[in-house]
């Protein structure tokens, strides 16, 4: 049976409320991220969503386990300016090495999220999540997102139980450029969908 550890950063609550309901759901342990100099007032947002466009590196505080100890790791994190948030993307550069196998959740606007996340994940860790999906703000608050991510840690633990990729059946789909390479890219029907509709702008 895998080990599976969730790591969590949360601005809004949103990414602490699908944390929650895996853990709830598949018993995984969950780590969090924090910035050490929490952003307050109007600023706050508007310097979360320059700093992620920019990449610029935050001070941040992790407290959990060594991901090195799990089989997997799972990063639930928000996209902002179609970026990683600036802290998540701060502890996956820090400890690139040190990570096991890596798939992602992502909570996105209304826009959906971007394209580039897999590859942005993937220059930093130095190869491809093994799964990926997004929720929009709107399907968090209300509450409509227990059956994907149930449908999504099946996934995952099946994956990393059996030493596949997952089937079918899970409703996850191989990205097709990373399919035709024979890459373990994949992501749900929303997620490719989302993909898709970015590249033909």
């Amino acid at each position: 049976m895998s080990h599976i550890l969730l790591v969590m950063y949360s601005y809004t609550g949103n990414c602490r409320k699908l944390a929650c309901t895996l853990h709830e759901q598949q018993g995984w342990p969950i780590a969090e991220v924090t910035e050490l100099q929490p952003r307050r007032g109007a600023q706050g947002p508007w310097g979360c969503l320059l700093n992620s466009l920019l990449h610029r590196p935050a001070t941040i505080h992790y407290a959990g386990p060594p991901p090195v100890h799990f089989d997997a790791v799972v990063l639930v994190a928000p996209i902002w300016a179609y970026c990683v948030a600036g802290p998540m993307y701060s502890f996956i550069e820090a400890r690139h090495d040190l990570l096991p196998d890596v798939a992602v959740v992502s909570v996105t606007d209304e826009h959906g999220g971007s394209p580039d996340v897999i590859a942005k994940i993937s220059r930093l860790t130095g190869r491809s999540p093994v799964l990926l999906t997004e929720f929009s703000t709107r399907e968090v608050d209300y509450d409509s997102c227990a059956s994907r991510l149930q449908a999504f840690g099946n996934a995952v633990k099946a994956a990393q139980d059996s030493n596949t990729l997952p089937s079918e059946q899970t409703g996850y789909q191989p990205l097709p450029r990373q399919a035709a390479e024979g890459r373990a890219d994949w992501t749900d029907a929303r997620s490719a969908r989302s993909a898709a509709r970015h590249r033909n702008y």
